[in-house]
């Protein structure tokens, strides 16, 4: 998938989070985040990450839509703390998508923590 089709994709399955959340169907409103995050994500045209979940290899996931994934999950994440649908972050979909997440965050973590070390900006 190229880039402009995972951006649309991704952008509509954000209107549709978004006009939920506006109608109070959070539960519908977390699941289509995480839809637009999964988009996100097959920006790269290989689908590659049904075989690899190390999301923070640079090399890998390197799309323009590597902010907007962690964004998309942070948000689907606190909604469903604050409204108690927990459950829906353990249905099969969200959990993958869950843990390309964990996995690229840890990631992204490591390389802050080198670079100060290593006094690099």
């Amino acid at each position: 998938m190229d880039r402009q089709t995972a951006e649309r994709f991704v952008r509509v399955y954000e209107q549709s989070a978004r006009f939920d959340i506006l109608v109070g169907n959070m539960a519908s409103a977390i699941r289509f985040l995480l839809l637009a995050a999964d988009y996100c994500i097959f920006e790269d045209d290989l689908n590659w990450a049904y075989y690899d979940t190390d999301l923070g290899h640079y090399s890998r996931f390197c799309g323009e839509l590597r902010e907007d994934f962690v964004r998309l999950c942070e948000e689907a994440l606190t909604l469903a703390r604050e409204h108690g649908f927990e459950h829906i972050l353990n249905e099969e979909a969200s959990r993958h998508t869950l843990k390309l997440y964990l996995e690229h965050t840890r990631e992204e973590r490591e390389m802050e923590r080198y670079l100060k070390l290593s006094g690099r900006p």
